[in-house]
């Protein structure tokens, strides 16, 4: 059975830390950006950074549904910013909280 975590933003905020249990992970999201953006994170070692994907960050302005090779184990959480009146589904397959 696929793990599935969902949500909505409707500020600028952080979802909870999320652990991947299968790769490729898919996240999709959709909605009202409100001229924000959504950073997908990793902890590692306790430190939070913006993932990496070929060189550049991943910063999600407008929908999207992507598939990232995140390993078993990692902690990722996406946390958006920059928003105003936001209203933004998020939907994050391959992973438990």
């Amino acid at each position: 059975a696929t793990m599935v975590k969902s949500g909505t933003f409707t500020a600028n905020g952080s979802s909870v830390w999320l652990s991947v249990k299968t790769h490729p992970v898919h996240i999709a999201i959709n909605g009202t950006f409100g001229s924000g953006t959504v950073a997908v994170e990793q902890r590692i070692q306790g430190t939070t950074s913006t993932v990496i994907d070929s060189g550049t960050a991943i910063a999600i302005t407008a929908a999207d549904n992507s598939a990232y090779n995140f390993q078993q184990g990692d902690s990722i959480r996406l946390t958006l910013s920059g928003s105003t009146s936001p209203d933004l589904d998020y939907k994050i397959s391959g992973v438990v909280a």
